[in-house]
């Protein structure tokens, strides 16, 4: 696997070479501290808290296999794009209509 360090920090604070990372997991806030992340191997759910945790090598405690847990919220990252896609739309609409404001204008002038 091809990650971007040599070595990571587990829970504990221990350094986890990167070869000895078994996968990428993702993980999602959960409240007052609290993740909730499902290991890429056994897909066991798990909840933890923890004061970092993006970056983080964690081992599953059903199967004991690391892995390295980054944030992917897709719902958060898909609610992002639509909203960004919302805005070009009214960006859109507000030059058209200026437009054909502008286009009466004109005609009215000449």
């Amino acid at each position: 696997m091809l990650l971007e360090q040599d070595s990571y920090s587990d829970e504990d604070g221990k350094t986890i070479a990167a070869h000895e990372i078994e996968a990428i997991g993702t993980f999602k806030y959960s409240s007052d501290g609290f993740f909730e992340w499902e290991c890429p191997h056994c897909k066991e759910r798990e909840s933890t808290r923890a004061f970092k945790i993006n970056g983080t090598v964690f081992r599953c405690p059903g199967c004991k296999k690391r892995a390295l847990l980054l944030r992917s919220d897709a719902s958060y990252v898909g609610g992002v794009i639509a909203n960004n896609i919302e805005q070009e739309r009214g960006t859109d609409r507000v030059i058209r209509d200026a437009l054909e404001h502008m286009g009466r204008v004109i005609s009215c002038l000449g």
